[in-house]
């Protein structure tokens, strides 16, 4: 019985544990200004003047982008909440210049608040943490810069974001749904076998 027990623990345990693996993902750049991603979009355009948005990093590739033409207010979209886990923000080294602090905020599908980080820019880019579940937009803004192309944008400057992780919802993959059902299947047998009633001495 004790065996039933624990290979029925280890199988769901496994599945459960698959499915939260698969959900993991990353947001990719890919393009000058990239528009979107398997899980959503990218803002761009936004100064009307450029054709702004997030860049390809030069040193990181497709998993980090700079804010070209150094537009402040870019913003990923994704096309269903998701859990914001995690992402590495700092300044772009190859870009004019930094600002004085920046600012990540994620929103709802409604457009509300969820979370906000604010932080000083660092050469060595630095891991802001949210594990934030309803997360639809992600949006980058900042103080300081200067009016660098001369039309006026007193607040022109540049970061670099990378390795922005979330966990969607997905479905799971068939051998993740085999041990989990073997696991539930197994845990419901050994608790009808719990309940036979104990025979009756004669």
């Amino acid at each position: 019985m004790k065996l039933i027990h624990f290979l029925a623990g280890a199988s769901l345990a496994l599945g459960l544990g698959a499915a939260a693996t698969a959900n993991a993902s990353l947001v990719y750049f890919t393009g000058f200004p990239s528009t979107s991603w398997a899980d959503g979009t990218f803002s761009y355009d936004l100064s009307g003047d450029y054709p702004d948005g997030f860049f390809t990093s030069e040193t990181l590739g497709t998993v980090g982008a700079y804010n070209g033409y150094a537009e402040d207010g870019e913003s990923i979209f994704f096309n269903s909440p998701v859990t914001l886990n995690s992402l590495d923000l700092g300044v772009c080294t190859y870009c004019e210049a930094a600002p004085s602090s920046y600012t990540v905020s994620l929103y709802d599908a409604a457009s509300n608040l969820l979370a906000s980080q604010t932080i000083t820019p660092t050469v060595i880019p630095q891991l802001l943490t949210f594990n934030q579940s309803g997360t639809s937009t992600v949006t980058f803004t900042f103080v300081g810069g200067a009016d660098y192309y001369g039309d006026g944008r007193t607040n022109s400057a540049w970061y670099e974001v990378s390795y922005v992780t979330y966990n969607g919802v997905s479905v799971p993959e068939p051998t993740t749904w085999a041990l989990m059902v073997i696991g539930f299947g197994g845990l419901g047998a050994a608790l009808r076998s719990r309940r036979k009633p104990a025979p009756v001495a004669a």
